[in-house]
This record gives C-alpha cells, sequence and structure tokens, in this order.
C-alpha cells in the first residue's frame, strides 16, 4: 500500500507522514517505510532547485521509487509536494493499493508560518512564483483544510488509518 501526502511546503506532511507510520507500526502487523521528500532531496548526491521544473523532475522519480518500495509488500508513507497530475497518476497506477491525502490549509496560515522561506516574495524559487504551475490534486481521498500541527496530529492520524481501513485497502 502506498499513502500518498501532498500539500504545499508547511502544511504537515512531514509531522503527519512520521504520526500515521507510527500508528500503522503499532496498530498493524504491516512493516512501513516512510518517504519524505525534503529528506531525500538532502541525501541525494547533487543539489536540485525549488524551480517548477526541478520540482518536477524530482517528484518523478519520487512517485518511482515509492511504488517500487511498495512493491515489495511494503505499506509506504509518502510525503511529498508533488504538485503535478502526472506524478500522482503514475503513483496510483503502480501501486497495488493507493490513498491519497491533501493537506490543503488557508494560504495566509502557509505564508505566516513560511519555515522554509518558500513563501516570501523575494525568493527566487517562491511558492507564489510557482502558483500558475501547481496542479492541485482534485481526487483525494481525503482533504485536510487546517494546519496539522503537534496539537492534532494524533487524532488525525488515528482517523487516516480508520478511513483506509473503511475502504478495505489492505491495512
Amino acid at each position: 500500500m502506498l499513502v500518498w501526502i501532498t500539500g504545499l511546503p508547511g502544511s504537515g506532511k512531514t509531522l503527519l507522514a512520521k504520526q500515521l507510520s507510527e500508528v500503522i507500526k503499532t496498530t498493524t502487523n504491516f512493516p512501513v517505510v516512510q518517504l519524505d521528500g525534503d529528506f531525500l532531496r538532502n541525501i541525494l548526491p547533487f543539489k536540485m532547485s525549488h524551480d517548477i521544473r526541478s520540482r518536477s523532475e524530482i517528484s518523478h522519480f519520487y512517485s518511482k521509487l515509492a511504488s517500487h518500495i511498495e512493491s515489495s509488500d511494503l505499506v509506504v508513507v509518502a510525503s511529498f509536494f508533488s504538485m503535478f497530475d502526472k506524478v500522482r497518476h503514475n503513483a496510483r497506477e503502480n501501486s497495488s493499493y493507493y490513498f491519497q491525502i491533501f493537506l490543503n490549509p488557508p494560504n495566509n496560515l502557509l505564508e505566516e508560518y513560511n519555515k522554509k522561506n518558500l513563501y516570501s516574495s523575494s525568493s527566487p524559487d517562491s511558492v507564489r512564483s510557482q502558483w500558475h504551475d501547481l496542479e492541485f490534486p482534485k481526487d483525494s481521498d481525503i482533504v485536510i483544510d487546517y494546519l496539522v500541527d503537534k496539537s492534532n496530529v494524533q487524532d488525525i492520524a488515528n482517523s487516516i488509518l480508520d478511513e483506509i481501513r473503511l475502504k478495505g485497502l489492505g491495512i
């Protein structure tokens, strides 16, 4: 199974992926692999920009990697920016079970939080400057319209696992 968590930077993808991975590990007998876009980007032997072309290229790589690991009968919890329809479509098509979560908090909260300085107009790779190129998910299994943080992540992770089980997706 591939659980694909996507959303804009600062929306809580990594935090949610960590918590959901832990909930799956402790409540099921399934081995879990957590893949995080920021972590993977940092261990690559080369640097990638945050421009739209680089984001698309790295997202395609992440999709292939997640699907490949998932094909080994592991649960993969992946947290990626991946605002590209083709990337998410390929991940869905190449996974035995696919469950997509879209974190979509209000833009003003993301800009206020601005953890990675990717909403600043002075940043050359500002998310705001790439807005017109982004393809927001339209077919997510769950959409979360608020910021995921330490105060709510446990409840959200438990609810997601309940929803996955309700859909009979193999966990």
